[in-house]
């Protein structure tokens, strides 16, 4: 979070080893709340516009971090122990993998409750992962929130934002 700088995640004031002191939520507005009432697609661009925000370039080089391929080890292994579901969901991660670019620093877990409302800062990140990969994995965990309604119910999954409200992120 440090490296960004306050630029599309919460500000940093200190940290020791994986404890952190970071600026506090002002905001009052929360993306569950606005997905719960029928916002869910301003909720995604809101969360599209703070990844973009991430993603940006920055001029110093990033931190130490762990690339997608390392990230989803566990999945390769608990695949081998577990149903078909995981070895079809292996197979798509190591599609996805096969050919990397658009690397990014990634946030590596933006949904709904990592995306806050600070105020006159404006929609921030918090609780990243630490993780660096193609820039489209970030864009793709918004829309699988378990906590949201859209994620299980049928009559909603066909009008997830992304072909419509995230095109441009």
């Amino acid at each position: 979070m440090q490296w960004w700088n306050g630029d599309g995640a919460a500000r940093v004031y200190a940290y020791e080893g994986d404890a952190l002191l970071m600026e506090r939520t002002q905001g009052t507005n929360s993306l569950i709340e606005m997905a719960y009432e029928g916002q869910d697609d301003e909720a995604s661009r809101i969360a599209c516009n703070v990844i973009a925000k991430l993603h940006k370039p920055r001029s110093t080089p990033p931190p130490e971090l762990i690339p997608l391929n390392i990230w989803f080890e566990a999945l390769e292994s608990a695949a081998q122990r577990e149903d078909s579901l995981l070895l079809e969901s292996l197979a798509v991660v190591r599609k996805l993998l096969a050919s990397p670019r658009d690397i990014v620093v990634l946030h590596g877990d933006v949904h709904h409750a990592n995306v806050l409302d600070f105020g006159s800062r404006g929609w921030l990140a918090i609780d990243p992962k630490r993780i660096i990969g193609k820039r489209g994995y970030d864009y793709a965990n918004p829309l699988c929130n378990p906590e949201l309604p859209t994620v299980t119910d049928p009559l909603t999954q066909i009008y997830l934002p992304i072909s419509r409200d995230c095109a441009s992120c």
